[in-house]
């Protein structure tokens, strides 16, 4: 299964013990799918218009799942104009500290027209990490979530569902040009700040030029894992949903004594999960993140949060057949 959109081919080779969810794609024991990626994608946010890179032309890119245990193997195909590394964030690489991913230190970058493999086995690791590009600032468009689902059942127990949360930045520039703002001084760039807070891409209607904030729909009196990830840049950021606590059980892959909390506080590159039980009644609730100050950066981030909704339904029973036959 394999096609060509743009500017980056991107196979990912997942050997599994039972079928794994890949994006939209159900990936079974032994097969070998290709999944298509670019490196040019076109986006508007917060009245700006760039090219961005991004991955299958998705900010943020795809999200992998699979199990502990599995071996996942990725051939990347660089077709952009810039070099790029591949880096699995939070992955401790047991005898494979080759495949890590950062550029210069444990690879060369891969060359415009260039391929790479990465190939590793996620060993007693489970839980919740996300990889991004690691070569300049690449890496505030090319990311997203990598689930690790554990062997055994995690100590906090089934769940009704699990929702990823990507919380990122949007500069209205291409990630590259903005970081050469902070390089050289002399040639100072607009932007160098982000222009809006995002949501799994999208900032939410609080922000100017923007489409219609996202829903996320749950059932009312269920218990949802909410699997949260700063892949930011720069802002520390601050997540919650309106009217509800959460429980904090786990951080940066690995399973914490539960706690309660009305926010969750979170710095670039860490992941937390938190349960939630949407027991309040039927509507509407605002979830969102906001920046804090970045005093290295000499600019404001942008202090209007990020928001989607959490729309809390009532299941719908299935309708009445009888069993038997009366007339």
């Amino acid at each position: 299964m394999s096609q060509n959109l743009d500017n980056l081919s991107v196979g990912t080779h997942l050997f599994s013990k039972r079928a794994l969810l890949y994006g939209h794609i159900r990936i079974n024991s032994c097969v070998l799918p290709m999944i298509c990626c670019r490196l040019r994608t076109r986006v508007t946010r917060n009245c700006a218009t760039v090219d961005i890179p991004t991955v299958n032309g998705r900010f943020p890119g795809p999200t992998i799942e699979v199990n502990e245990g599995d071996k996942l193997i990725v051939k990347v195909t660089n077709k952009q104009q810039y070099p790029v590394t591949l880096h699995w964030h939070g992955i401790k690489q047991f005898k494979t500290n080759y495949a890590d991913g950062p550029a210069h230190i444990t690879q060369c970058p891969i060359q415009p027209n260039k391929s790479y493999i990465y190939e590793f086995t996620v060993n007693d690791q489970r839980g919740t990490f996300f990889w991004h590009a690691h070569v300049n600032w690449m890496r505030a468009t090319v990311h997203g979530a990598l689930i690790i689902h554990p062997k055994k059942t995690a100590p906090y127990g089934e769940v009704e569902g699990e929702i990823p949360i990507i919380m990122g930045e949007f500069f209205g520039l291409h990630p590259n040009v903005v970081e050469l703002g902070f390089i050289n001084t002399l040639t100072p760039v607009e932007n160098k700040t982000s222009l809006a807070s995002t949501i799994n891409g999208f900032p939410g209607s609080f922000f100017n030029c923007s489409s219609a904030t996202k829903v996320y729909k749950v059932k009312k009196d269920k218990t949802y894992l909410l699997r949260i990830i700063d892949a930011a840049i720069n802002s520390d950021h601050y997540f919650a949903v309106a009217n509800h606590s959460v429980t904090v059980v786990a951080a940066d892959g690995n399973y914490l004594k539960p706690f309660e909390t009305a926010y969750v506080p979170m710095s670039p590159g860490q992941t937390t999960e938190v349960l939630i039980k949407f027991d309040k009644p039927r509507g509407r609730y605002y979830f969102g993140m906001n920046a804090g100050p970045v005093p290295t950066v000499g600019a404001p981030p942008p202090f209007v949060p990020a928001v989607a909704i959490m729309r809390v339904q009532t299941p719908v029973p299935p309708p009445f057949v009888p069993m038997i036959d009366t007339c």
